[in-house]
């Protein structure tokens, strides 16, 4: 979910944004920015609220306002009208669900049959979603889908990477880490045990990392 917050007063915009995954199986195309949002709102004057999401290619287009907080304009949204009654400052958020991931600074899906895929936030922590039949998201415990990004401990992370059913990933002090399905080893930690949780893999301090 892309989330932007507009600040009405009587002579400009006051834009800010932050943004989270709210859905995402396989890579999509994220919004980054709503621009052409209306600069002021006259009293009294019904306002039709329009934004441009940023880039047009974006997976997730369709923006769904509400308000936020409407101080003293006596402020009320009716779709995509906002209309007040007196002067003061209006906030109005619009959201674009699924338009993710600002807040992801990194992104990989399986490249052979986007069953999960894996995210990294910019404060380091690890996220997953998707299939999980092998424990390849890392939740503990394998399960059917799951259809909501989901935080994997607290540790911070500098790489992921998704496999066929599998994960490998690097920690912030340069370990190496795997989990899923591991019927060939692939977890690099000398058994075919899957995983379902990270475990540490190959020793040394690693820099990259790709699971194919």
């Amino acid at each position: 979910m892309f989330t932007a917050l507009f600040v009405f007063s009587a002579t400009a915009v006051i834009f800010d944004y932050n943004g989270e995954y709210s859905e995402a199986a396989a890579p999509i195309i994220p919004v980054t920015d709503i621009t052409g949002v209306p600069t002021s709102a006259a009293v009294g004057v019904p306002l039709t609220l329009t934004g441009t999401v940023v880039p047009a290619t974006a997976t997730y287009n369709t923006i769904t306002w509400s308000l936020t907080s409407v101080g003293t304009t006596g402020a009320t949204l009716s779709g995509s009208t906002l209309n007040t009654t007196s002067t003061g400052t209006a906030v109005v958020t619009a959201t674009v669900a699924g338009g993710g991931p600002a807040e992801f600074k990194f992104i990989s899906t399986s490249a052979i049959c986007n069953v999960h895929s894996m995210g990294i936030k910019a404060d380091g922590t690890l996220w997953g979603w998707g299939g999980n039949g092998s424990g390849q998201i890392g939740i503990g415990a394998p399960s059917s889908n799951v259809d909501t990004p989901t935080q994997i401990g607290t540790d911070k992370w500098t790489a992921v990477s998704c496999g066929y059913l599998f994960t490998v990933g690097i920690k912030e002090d340069g370990t190496l880490w795997a989990w899923g399905n591991n019927g060939f080893g692939q977890l690099g930690n000398g058994n075919t045990d899957f995983k379902s949780a990270p475990v540490p893999s190959a020793a040394g301090t690693w820099k990259s990392v790709s699971a194919g």
